[in-house]
């Protein structure tokens, strides 16, 4: 997952989300997303070790505190998150294919299921 990775919405929002490689028991990320060249949100990342399992925090916006996704499953270089307690997301995963990043979020929002997918290209590596 480090290095930087890059895709593009049908809606014309590109989206790059950086990994920095992992020093101790973290490692750091930063995803940002524009439109037309105007920043339309931003999010910053951390996954810790934590108590024998993996915990991502996201900081949407640079909310503080952060929300935490527990380590759910992780095959390979392929890991899911969980918060069940969350409305949205309440599931991140993370699936490594073919040198592509594939990132799926899926929660409940205004009482509705919902699922947000992005596939993301490799633009630096680790």
């Amino acid at each position: 997952m480090s290095g930087s990775w890059r895709g593009e919405s049908p809606d014309g929002v590109a989206t790059q989300e950086t990994w920095l490689v992992p020093q101790g028991d973290q490692m750091l990320g930063l995803s940002q997303s524009t439109k037309r060249g105007a920043v339309t949100e931003y999010e910053f990342l951390r996954i810790a070790h934590e108590k024998g399992t993996a915990v991502l925090y996201a900081s949407p916006g640079g909310r503080c505190p952060p929300t935490a996704f527990r380590m759910a499953t992780e095959e390979g270089r392929d890991v899911v998150f969980e918060n069940r307690d969350h409305d949205f997301p309440k599931r991140i995963q993370y699936v490594d294919r073919d040198g592509d990043l594939r990132v799926r979020i899926e929660g409940v929002q205004d009482g509705q299921p919902k699922v947000l997918e992005w596939t993301w290209k490799r633009v630096t590596g680790p």
